[in-house]
């Protein structure tokens, strides 16, 4: 990103706004799959799936979500592992196959159903 906007800020942000469909006003707020989105569009030119785990932290639904990724060990580095959340989101396995943003309430639960099943299978509850 550097060499093709070098030190100026502003259209380095402009860029990241546009690519993530939000304002962002300093690139220390982009998560490690945002950067990770970033690095492979330069590096592949190719700009990836939208990442399907985007939460609303003011969603009860969402919050248990990240919750029930802990209790599956979906982490990283101490935190929920986003990627692999995304990647079962967008699997076969999902029962609903949209981005969680995108989710109504019913499906949203659909994808708590599923997850919460996953976790009783392997803690044998």
């Amino acid at each position: 990103m550097g060499q093709r906007y070098g030190n100026d800020r502003e259209a380095k942000l402009e860029f990241l706004s546009l690519f993530f469909d939000e304002d962002i006003t300093s690139s220390k707020q982009l998560t490690e799959v945002q950067m990770r989105d970033v690095i492979a569009y330069f590096k592949d030119g190719k700009r990836p799936v939208p990442n399907w785990v985007k939460f609303d932290k003011n969603r009860r639904q969402h919050r248990y979500i990240l919750s029930l990724c802990y209790q599956l060990g979906w982490k990283k580095e101490g935190y929920a592992d986003l990627m692999r959340l995304s990647d079962w989101l967008k699997s076969r396995r999902n029962p609903v196959k949209k981005p969680l943003q995108a989710m109504t309430s019913a499906e949203t639960n659909k994808v708590i159903n599923a997850l919460e099943s996953m976790v009783k299978k392997i803690h044998r509850i």
